[in-house]
């Protein structure tokens, strides 16, 4: 088995063996998950602000248009999205006891639910669907091999000129060289024996280099957008699992020139 395999099999294992019941299940979603699912909403509304940003002048709204969650867990975004008025809304997760729990989402009655090997989309369609995002989730693959592997599936699951956005912590005060062991930087290939802030990948200001060199792999138009939280991103805390503050950092792409030909054709 080699490094990438592992690392899947690893994050797998963690899920599949702590998701025991919907309360387990949730908590490895994130802490205060009744928080964050209300979140969601905000998280949901941004993400469709951004693909009608991207598309031609005076496209409607279509509720039937196919949505990708990557990393869907118990179906947190996509309950979400299904709240908006979306109907059409899949997702993936490597994890087939989270899958369950979002099965049982009477939003999701519609939803197909795909199994990842870790480094994919598993059977998802592809080249049909107009949206596809990843919440709290690739910011805990430390592998970078394994992100580059998940963009390129997810590019291949979106149609031409379809949307991708991916959310990961930023910390804007340090370097890749600050970053604590027990955390990955952009450009590391790490393994873990943890997931979920026992080996988080970071993004600083000086791996955005890098950050961009993978997206532009597979897509164009490429967006990054921090939400500064207002902090002294340069306070130290030894004693925190995250030494430093951080913020959000969403990155916003296209397959294709769809921010481009709108912006220079109308």
């Amino acid at each position: 088995m080699d490094e990438i395999e592992f690392y899947a099999a690893q994050q797998r294992r963690v899920y599949d063996d702590n998701a025991t019941n919907r309360e387990n299940a949730e908590a490895l979603v994130g802490a205060g998950y009744d928080k964050i699912a209300v979140q969601a909403g905000n998280q949901a509304q941004f993400a469709m602000n951004e693909y009608f940003r991207r598309r031609p002048y005076g496209q409607v709204i279509d509720t039937n248009m196919p949505i990708l969650d990557f990393g869907c867990g118990v179906g947190r975004m996509m309950e979400a999205f299904a709240k908006l008025g979306f109907s059409s809304i899949d997702g993936v997760d490597i994890s087939e006891r989270m899958l369950s729990f979002a099965r049982e989402s009477p939003h999701l009655a519609n939803s197909r639910f795909w199994l990842t090997s870790g480094h994919d989309c598993g059977e998802a369609p592809q080249e049909h669907y107009e949206l596809a995002y990843s919440f709290i989730t690739m910011q805990h693959i430390c592998m970078r091999q394994t992100r580059i592997d998940i963009m390129r599936s997810m590019h291949r699951c979106l149609r031409p000129g379809g949307v991708i956005l991916l959310e990961f912590q930023c910390f804007p005060g340090v370097t890749a060289h600050r970053v604590p062991r027990n955390h990955a930087t952009w450009s590391m290939n790490m393994t873990a024996e943890d997931t979920n802030s026992r080996a988080d990948v970071w993004i600083t200001p000086d791996q955005l280099g890098h950050v961009y060199d993978d997206l532009r792999l597979w897509f164009r138009d490429i967006q990054f957008q921090e939400l500064d939280s207002g902090e002294n991103y340069f306070a130290y805390s030894p004693d925190s699992i995250y030494q430093y503050p951080g913020t959000r950092f969403l990155l916003v792409a296209s397959k294709g020139a769809g921010l481009a030909d709108k912006y220079f054709n109308g």
